[in-house]
């Protein structure tokens, strides 16, 4: 919308010349070309500055663009209602107010439709006016809630007014799912994104097909880059066009799945839904995927109804779209702002991220609000990382109009710095919705102590502040993937690749005090704070003593003229033993690991107060956040370390209990490890390694080729010799992983002991550079090779399993019934 309101008042109301824009768009393609070549080859930036001047005389047609797109959805949802009854003729039965019959004090007790349309009302939790109207006309069974706040609708079809007299049990069903929807808010909700997109369509089809000509239009059409471009635009504005549907279809099923569970619980029973479901709205003949389905298959609701699990599932794909929505949404509002300056962009980077944190979070409140746990645990949490990290991955970089325009006027490897873009995004996704299933957990009694609009007030709190980290870490990623995505792989001269620039970004991020210890304060504190007070006292207490017990040394050591560095090491030491004593000691709280934070920050704050009045704010920053991590870290292992331990211990108690294992005959009953097939993938690694070696004279990649395929060897090996214990899948894949790191490391080391000595005159940047380029091939080669082998000893397990079941079936003895009538 915003872009196609700035093409088209660009051409017929700015009335620039073709002149004047054409050397606008070929000043400001130059000097993008010469910043991305300085920026590849290490050079100066400030070089390729230009003052490039604007021929536009007026800069707010995109937000223009966008406030009419806003007033016209509004007039759209606000005339909807009475379009609607106007068009189709609707017959009114009738308009219940609740808050006038309660004030009355008389029930309709007459046996009329409006009448029990009154009573089935008021036995619900919907206290808002709803007029009841009829569709005589349409024979299906089907009813439809509609409209705006204050004018709510509900229509009947004639098939539901004949199924009132035939069957009141499922009439009330079909009424209380209605009414589910407008308690829910559902209509707001589901008109609006309806609504939206129908208003949106015709509007991103005109720029899908226009945007490709405006060069051509404006006389700019000479330069292949701003033709490239123009195309991306379009480009992106097609992919947004196939993910806008999914996300709406996502909702709209959703919302149908929750008002099913609402009329649930006001007294329509699983067995009155389900035979109303199977009864009245059959399957239809046609089966088409459900991401493309608006409302779920009525096999999807009755299996939900049965297991609340159900409820609370979500593809994939909407996952995936929801990551590459944001980013294509930071992109739009970009292009929107004026002159799309740093604001813009920050702006556009705090929606998306607003927008993610409450895609993430209510989909964790849903599990939490009902079962007191977060809903993203375990393979779910998995399964969402990945597909949300993939989202990112993809709006961010592929389906940028920026990146790939840049590629006609730098040539640049792409490839690699994207697949290192991929696992950073995953990693990054999973820590975010593991952190807010915890954080809303946490908050949950805090918000179920509440009623109505004060619970939502303090949910959609919670939520806000949970952004903010969100937003930062979103900012310096983002900053981060388009400093490297122009990089090449292995930087020339002391510049670093564009891989090993993405694989440092976490740690340049942990050590920027600015950026770090915000993240660092709102991720610790807030689940203490909505685990309450008693979860901080703690802490506090001990920041007080280790906080003194720091700034005392570090005020001699700075008397007796020692080093800055050392005062800011003795106090990050001592904020690492704080934060071991504190998760130690606070293991059985809800939040060990976040006191633990929490601790170790209060003491940098009160240890490096000497440390101040000797140096820069930044490096003592530097030095107290470097003690944060590593306090963290440290009180991480020693908690995995202690609940390892008690497992073992757990463990131990129940072998001793049991008979000696020459007495049990059965299945496995050990501990569920993956571990026992390390010493295959050991000897797997070492003779993988010593073929790599021996083919390196006929090429690296047959080498290379040579340990995937003993990864894969290797995973089946284990999976077949060992598929009476736990999880031989898992063990399989753990023994590829050994298999193909020792196997890859052999090789690495007599690459390095057969390179010529002139090649190791290096500067420490370059080894950097190669050491982590290296890494990353290494690990995705490694990766390869485990996914490969698990997948292969899932298939072999499988087919030995319906092998045994086949020769298990010829084995069995006749049934004697049928033997005796076949003697017969």
């Amino acid at each position: 919308m915003t872009s196609e309101v700035a093409n088209m008042a660009s051409i017929f109301f700015d009335h620039v010349s073709d002149a004047a824009e054409g050397a606008y768009q070929s000043c400001v393609t130059e000097q993008r070309r010469q910043v991305l070549e300085n920026w590849q080859g290490g050079g100066d930036l400030s070089a390729a500055s230009r003052d490039c001047v604007r021929p536009y005389s007026f800069e707010g047609w995109p937000l223009i663009g966008l406030v009419v797109w806003w007033i016209a959805i509004g007039l759209v949802v606000w005339w909807l209602p009475a379009w609607r009854i106007r068009r189709r003729r609707y017959e009114q039965i009738g308009r219940v107010v609740p808050a006038s019959i309660a004030s009355d004090g008389v029930l309709p007790d007459r046996a009329d439709l409006f009448a029990l349309l009154a009573r089935i009302q008021l036995g619900t939790d919907v206290a808002v006016p709803v007029t009841y109207l009829l569709d005589p006309l349409d024979p299906r069974c089907s009813a439809l809630a509609f409209g705006r706040p204050g004018h709510r609708c509900i229509v009947l079809s004639g098939g539901s007014e004949t199924l009132f007299r035939r069957d009141p049990v499922a009439f009330r069903t079909v009424l209380l799912h209605e009414l589910a929807h407008i308690h829910n808010r559902d209509l707001d909700i589901g008109f609006l994104t309806i609504v939206a997109w129908r208003v949106t369509m015709p509007l991103m089809v005109l720029s899908i097909l226009s945007n490709p000509f405006i060069p051509v239009i404006r006389g700019t059409s000479t330069d292949s880059a701003l033709v490239a471009l123009s195309a991306a635009e379009s480009v992106t504005l097609l992919a947004l066009a196939v993910m806008a549907p999914l996300l709406r279809n996502s909702v709209l099923r959703s919302r149908e799945l929750f008002a099913d569970a609402q009329a649930e619980l006001w007294g329509s029973g699983t067995t009155d839904m389900s035979a109303t479901l199977a009864g009245y709205f059959p399957s239809s003949r046609r089966r088409r995927p459900e991401v493309l389905r608006v409302h779920p298959s009525p096999q999807r609701r009755r299996a939900v109804l049965h297991d609340s699990q159900l409820l609370r599932t979500t593809s994939g794909w909407d996952w995936c779209a929801v990551g590459a929505g944001a980013m294509i949404l930071r992109r739009s509002i970009l292009g929107a702002w004026p002159a799309g300056d740093v604001i813009g962009d920050q702006v556009g980077t705090a929606i998306a991220a607003v927008f993610i944190t409450v895609a993430l979070g209510m989909a964790a409140w849903q599990g939490t609000a009902q079962e007191g746990q977060p809903q993203l645990r375990g393979r779910r949490s998995v399964a969402v990382s990945v597909a949300l990290g993939l989202g990112l991955a993809a709006g961010s970089s592929l389906l940028q109009p920026d990146i790939i325009g840049a590629i006609f006027l730098v040539p640049a490897p792409l490839w690699g710095q994207f697949l290192a873009w991929i696992p950073l995004l995953c990693l990054t996704a999973w820590a975010a919705q593991r952190w807010l299933g915890a954080v809303l957990a946490s908050w949950a009694d805090a918000v179920g102590a509440r009623e109505g609009r004060a619970a939502k007030r303090v949910l959609w709190a919670v939520l806000g502040v949970a952004s903010v980290p969100v937003y930062l870490g979103l900012a310096f990623l983002t900053l981060g993937l388009q400093l490297a995505m122009f990089k090449p792989i292995f930087g020339p001269g002391n510049a670093l690749g564009g891989v090993a620039v993405l694989a440092t970004l976490p740690a340049i991020f942990l050590l920027l005090p600015p950026l770090a210890l915000p993240v660092l304060v709102i991720t610790a504190v807030l689940p203490l704070a909505g685990a309450g007070a008693a979860s901080l006292r703690q802490p506090l207490r001990k920041v007080l003593w280790y906080g003194i017990g720091a700034a005392a040394p570090t005020f001699f050591l700075l008397l007796s003229g020692a080093r800055l560095v050392i005062t800011v090491g003795v106090v990050a030491l001592v904020q690492t033993v704080c934060a071991v004593h504190v998760a130690l000691t606070e293991d059985r709280q809800q939040h060990p690991l976040a006191a633990a934070t929490v601790a170790a920050l209060g003491t940098g704050l009160i240890g490096n107060l000497s440390g101040l009045a000797a140096g820069t704010w930044h490096r003592v920053a530097v030095g107290a956040t470097f003690g944060v991590i590593a306090g963290s870290a440290s009180a991480a292992v020693a908690l995995g370390l202690r609940r390892r331990r008690a497992r073992r211990a757990d463990v131990a108690q129940q072998r001793a209990r049991k008979p000696s294992s020459a007495a049990v005959t059965g299945p496995w009953v050990g501990p569920p490890k993956v571990t026992w097939g390390r010493r295959k993938g050991v000897w797997f690694g070492v003779g993988a390694a010593a073929a790599a070696v021996l083919l390196v004279p006929f090429g690296i990649l047959l080498a290379m080729l040579v340990v995937a395929l003993a990864q894969v060897v290797c995973a089946v090996r284990v999976a077949l010799t060992a598929d009476w214990r736990p999880r031989p899948v898992a063990a399989a894949a753990y023994a590829a992983l050994i298999a193909g790191f020792l196997g890859y490391l052999g090789l690495l080391a007599f690459a390095a002991v057969v390179l010529p000595s002139s090649a190791t005159a290096r500067a420490a940047s370059e080894w950097i550079t190669i050491a982590v380029s290296l890494a990353f091939v290494v690990g995705v080669a490694v990766g390869f090779g485990v996914a490969v082998g698990s997948a292969s000893a899932s298939a072999a397990l499988g087919v030995r399993h319906r092998r045994a079941q086949q020769s298990s079936g010829l084995d069995m003895p006749p049934d004697t019934a049928t033997a005796g009538a076949t003697d017969q």
